[in-house]
């Protein structure tokens, strides 16, 4: 599968790629993957399979992601934002629940991600598929599409990610108790 270009005019991932059935039951999906070796740090559009995503207890289609200042450092390779390769890249993601082992989370539920380490310690939204830790995911408000919800993570002051429940007044109430502080974002990630 090749990057193209949607109808919005948007170059990307997600909702640029087909979301067809025969996509959807397929065990191969497109990502963009980071590899390093000892001659250097190579990137491109990879076909992975599902067993190759990371530990988590939920499994995202994913529709839209974000391109930020880290995963441009990531993905050019000029400042060590990644840890371990190889990496798929991606500070956010907007997409569908296809599967969940976590209380918060079932099939057909709407989402985000933001932070969190994803595309630096873990693997990120720069794909059509993302398997990540439950607690890290907000529900993506019934008033956003994903697109703008991936739009906004760009632009808008956003809470730390515990309490962005409480920030979108979501139904879904946290299980611990946090005291929650405004961010914003500005190159290099989120900041108090």
């Amino acid at each position: 599968a090749a990057t193209r270009k949607c109808q919005d005019g948007m170059l990307g991932l997600g909702s640029c790629w087909s979301h067809d059935r025969e996509r959807a039951d397929s065990p191969v999906f497109s990502a963009i993957l980071i590899e390093k070796s000892d001659s250097g740090q190579t990137v491109g559009l990879a076909s992975l399979r599902d067993e190759q995503l990371p530990d988590g207890d939920v499994s995202v289609s994913v529709e839209y992601s974000t391109l930020n200042y880290k995963d441009g450092l990531a993905i050019t390779g000029r400042s060590p934002v990644v840890g371990k390769f190889p990496r798929v890249p991606g500070i956010g993601l907007a997409g569908l629940v296809t599967e969940s082992a976590h209380a918060d989370w079932k099939k057909g539920d709407r989402v985000v991600l933001n932070g969190w380490g994803a595309g630096e310690s873990h693997w990120g939204g720069l794909a059509q598929r993302a398997r990540v830790d439950g607690d890290w995911l907000i529900p993506l408000p019934a008033n956003f599409t994903a697109r703008q919800a991936m739009a906004a993570i760009m632009v808008l002051p956003l809470p730390t990610s515990p309490c962005s429940r409480r920030f979108i007044g979501s139904s879904r109430p946290r299980a611990h108790s946090t005291s929650c502080r405004t961010h914003r974002l500005a190159p290099g990630g989120l900041h108090g």
